[in-house]
């Protein structure tokens, strides 16, 4: 007879100790169980900064996924019996489909932000006559989002999913507040990074809560499926923007966010509160173990340093470009020293804190490396491409903003549905690494397309053709990267992991921006001189800084070719830049090991083995049998085994 399954020995921090250790009292001290203390009795509460990703430590029941121990109690996440039974799994059934329902909700109106942010952006920038500085606020916000993702994931594993929950909701709301509320641009700039902090958490949190609570078999269908508001939204995030500026303006439509943003919230608040409370009720009461400190584990000064050094480093870029840095011992220059100085005190202090900002677990860990090393550099190449797509196509198609936005907005509803799609092949397949390696043949194919049909002469089918294939390569690499690298790492380090790939993505985002701005500055001017060479100064001046000046001029005058033929040159050289950064990346799926995605052999052996601690995945090698999908119990084997 099988051994009865227990949740996971919590570490210390874990609110559902008590319920662990109810389970495990009537275990060993059941009427048929040892009490003499011969026994074996698995070690737990073990303390470790940093395990390897393969070390024998018991996870956490809070951070383990749904299905490695799906009869257990796991923190805050919606388990309704103990026992086995009909009504069990109906219940259970009920929970998750509320649960999922409840991100679902959520992810609607948090996309419904994402898509109507800059719009409101524009008109609150040229309020405070800061237009331009709409680039530097992008930067910062894409550093913020970076720096964020392994606080929060560390912060929720030491507080739980809960608590941290209701502190970025409150940062997201608050983030409003200020924006609706500001007086001068630094207002806007910091209640934007407040908000910045509030989004990404809640992002990094439907992610760990996910992977909580989904086996990676079907891990894939569930995140794409949390994407399509985005496709719902495409043809609402117009209209809103157009009744909030008509109405009561920019203030109003960032204010409509304080109320909207928790009560979309609140379902999935309510569907955790109800779970940890079924949790509590089945456990004995206990002392909880004691909280480590949730600074030291944050490290503070970590974040600091790289913060601070990454942003001295991409700012003056991104402001003066290359040739501001060029000139001479600038102050451009000096922040660029300064930025080079604090990321190398930071990799000092990495490798001497024993709390490290960046996971040595993950660093050292060939296939999360892998798979976040190819984020940096994808998301890099497409911030390359796309930060200038939209004055470009209005000055090469002059395409009004309607159709501009439609335009741009493509490559996202193409990933969107490419996601879904991709994830239900993941779950029939239980494969992944094709998908990502083709996909991304597809990605560099499409920028390939770009550098010759971003010119003059060509139809617009043309240029639709290279977003949709964008489109496709870029849906089926994001959704193959989160996955990979929450399968090649035990349970409890799934949280660290899809932070740290969270967090390389949107490093390599503010580089491929900061790139961008940096070319985009230093050579726009040059080609304005070479195609306009009878153009004062003053005007290749307003030429190059405002985009009303540029749609001035009719299409077809002599003026207005010239000026496209000088975007032509410069989006050319973004295009071949962007491909020449994800060439590298395309490389490095071809070494991404090949995993099987099911869960049944390491569901057995752990019920067998509270202790035990794998990876989700499988190797394709490994003769274990696939687990059937939720609406079937017929087990079948691994073809040819």
């Amino acid at each position: 007879m099988e051994p009865a399954m227990l949740a996971a020995p919590p570490e210390t921090g874990g609110v559902d100790a008590a319920v662990y250790a109810a389970e495990r009292n009537a275990q060993e001290h059941g009427p048929n169980k040892r009490t003499d203390g011969r026994g074996k009795v698995p070690r737990h509460g073990r303390r470790s900064t940093e395990p390897p990703l393969d070390a024998q430590v018991a996870p956490r029941a809070d951070m383990m996924s749904w299905s490695t121990h799906i009869d257990a109690v796991a923190e805050e996440t919606p388990l309704v019996s103990l026992r086995a039974g009909p009504s069990h799994e109906r219940r259970r059934t009920l929970s998750l489909l509320a649960l999922y329902a409840s991100i679902f909700t959520m992810a609607m109106a948090m996309s419904l932000d994402a898509m109507s942010f800059n719009l409101y952006l524009n008109y609150a920038c040229s309020e405070f006559n800061a237009l331009s500085s709409m680039g530097t606020v992008m930067i910062v916000q894409q550093l913020v989002r970076a720096i964020a993702k392994p606080p929060v994931a560390k912060l929720s594993d030491v507080v739980g999913r809960i608590g941290t929950l209701l502190l970025v909701l409150g940062l997201y709301a608050g983030g409003y507040a200020i924006m609706a509320s500001a007086t001068s641009f630094m207002m806007l700039l910091g209640g934007t990074i407040v908000q910045s902090l509030g989004a990404t958490g809640v992002q990094v949190l439907q992610s760990v809560i996910i992977a909580d609570t989904t086996s990676v078999q079907w891990r894939g269908l569930l995140i794409g499926t949390v994407n399509v508001p985005y496709l719902v939204n495409f043809a609402l995030a117009g209209p809103l923007v157009d009744f909030a500026l008509r109405t009561h303006g920019w203030r109003f439509g960032f204010g409509i966010w304080v109320l909207a943003v928790p009560l979309s919230a609140a379902p999935l608040l309510v569907t955790l509160l109800v779970g940890y409370r079924r949790a509590r009720r089945r456990a004995q009461r206990s002392a909880p173990p004691p909280t480590p400190s949730v600074w030291r584990e944050m490290d503070l000064l970590g974040m600091g340093l790289f913060s601070s050094g990454l942003t001295l480093v991409l700012l003056p870029l991104s402001l003066g470009g290359f040739s501001a840095v060029a000139e001479g011992w600038t102050s451009e220059s000096q922040q660029l020293v300064a930025g080079f100085l604090l990321l190398g005190a930071f990799a000092l202090w990495q490798a001497r804190t024993a709390t490290p900002f960046l996971p040595y677990s993950a660093l050292s860990n060939f296939t999360v490396m892998a798979v976040c090393t190819i984020g940096a550099l994808d998301f890099a190449g497409f911030y390359l491409s796309w930060t200038y797509l939209a004055p470009f196509i209005m000055i090469l198609k002059d395409w009004d903003q309607v159709r501009t936005a439609y335009f741009v907005s493509a490559q996202n509803v193409t990933s969107t549905i490419t996601g879904i799609i991709v994830g239900m092949l993941m779950a029939y397949t239980r494969r992944l690494k094709g998908f990502l390696t083709y996909g991304y043949i597809v990605r560099v194919l499409g920028i390939a397309l770009m550098i010759h049909f971003r010119s003059l002469g060509h139809t617009a089918v043309t240029l639709v053709l290279c977003q949709v294939l964008q489109g496709i390569g870029g849906g089926s690499v994001a959704l193959t990267m989160q996955v990979a690298v929450q399968v090649a790492v035990p349970p409890t380090r799934v949280a660290v992991v899809t932070a740290f790939e969270l967090l390389t993505t949107e490093v390599g985002a503010a580089v491929g921006s900061a790139l961008a701005s940096a070319l985009f500055t230093s050579l726009l001017r040059p080609a304005l001189d070479t195609h306009l060479p009878y153009l004062p100064h003053t005007e290749l001046d307003r030429i190059q800084g405002n985009l009303g000046a540029v749609l001035e001029y009719p299409v077809g005058s002599l003026e207005r070719i010239g000026i496209t033929q000088a975007w032509v040159d410069v989006m050319r050289t973004l295009c071949i830049t962007s491909l020449l950064v994800q060439v590298p990346a395309l490389a490095m799926t071809f070494f991404i090991p090949e995993m099987n995605l099911h869960d049944s052999h390491t569901h057995r052996h752990r019920a067998a083995d509270p202790e035990r601690d794998e990876p989700h995945g499988t190797p394709l090698e490994s003769p274990a049998r696939f687990q059937s999908p939720p609406w079937s119990r017929d087990r079948r084997p691994a073809p040819g085994k």
